[in-house]
């Protein structure tokens, strides 16, 4: 008769094992990704203007920033750079540069809409503000 009980008893055994793993699974992924300190938060932005997108992130005193200008051709390129002009608070600008492929006239360069991504990061407060140029125009 009890050999009858013993199977029962492991699987239900078994059954509270795997509860407890998942159950210390979840309490563990929802701290590690907590904030750790004040200058932890995180503040995020996402615009679209034209051909222009633009992702920033703070954290932990740090301005993240990605985005990608849209190409009628795969063969322009494009050139990133960011500065932090002083004031209060901080202006971040980021200047997009476009250009056309100088390729010889032989070379064919198709029709096909294409996104070049840019991406970077500046150490900057919370309340810094963005403005990005593309060619020297102010896009945001």
């Amino acid at each position: 008769m009890s050999l009858n009980f013993r199977p029962k008893f492991t699987l239900i055994n078994f059954l509270i094992f795997i509860a407890l793993l998942v159950v210390l699974s979840i309490f563990l992924s929802q701290k590690a990704t907590a904030p750790t300190s004040k200058n932890s938060q995180s503040k995020t932005t996402t615009f679209s203007k034209g051909t222009v997108k633009l992702n920033t992130l703070w954290a932990n005193g740090t301005l993240k920033y990605s985005g990608s200008v849209t190409f009628p051709t795969p063969c322009h390129t494009l050139v990133s750079s960011a500065k932090v002009l002083e004031s209060h608070p901080e202006q971040v600008r980021i200047d997009l540069i476009a250009d056309a492929d100088e390729s010889p006239p032989s070379t064919v360069c198709a029709q096909v809409i294409t996104a070049k991504d840019f991406s970077g990061e500046v150490k900057v407060s919370k309340d810094a503000t963005v403005s990005v140029y593309l060619d020297g125009e102010l896009v945001q």
